[in-house]
């Protein structure tokens, strides 16, 4: 899992800090990363942002697997962390999933689809 400040630096960040990132966290020898994608397009500001939504990868697979509450709101956030993770935004798949019906759930979607994902999708492949 990587947490919404790691993600936001993958999104925005240099491609050297990119680089040092996904070494420090041994991005490449895993089998799945789960990515908390804000909408905030500062790498470090006070204000985090209005929304998120979760960017689920199966890295085996070179596949990117985007759902989010509110879609399409935060497709272009999510393809451009993707993009710097090296993978081609044809391989951005959006997923269709429960839509929010007001201003403040789209973290708890965010938490639902990771647990949702990593009980059945993950442990299938494992």
């Amino acid at each position: 899992y990587l947490g919404p400040t790691i993600t936001q630096l993958l999104k925005l960040g240099s491609d050297d800090v990119v680089g040092v990132l996904l070494k420090d966290l041994s991005f490449t020898s895993a089998d799945f990363a789960f990515c908390c994608v804000g909408d905030n397009q500062a790498v470090l500001a006070d204000d985090a942002g209005s929304h998120w939504s979760l960017l689920f990868i199966d890295i085996k697979a070179n596949v990117s697997y985007h759902l989010d509450s509110l879609s399409p709101y935060n497709y272009e956030n999510a393809r451009k962390v993707s993009e710097n993770l090296s993978f081609k935004e044809s391989n951005v798949v959006e997923i269709s999933c429960p839509r929010q019906k007001n201003d403040f759930e789209c973290g708890l979607n965010v938490l639902v689809n990771t647990r949702i994902i990593s009980q059945g999708f993950c442990k299938g492949a494992a």
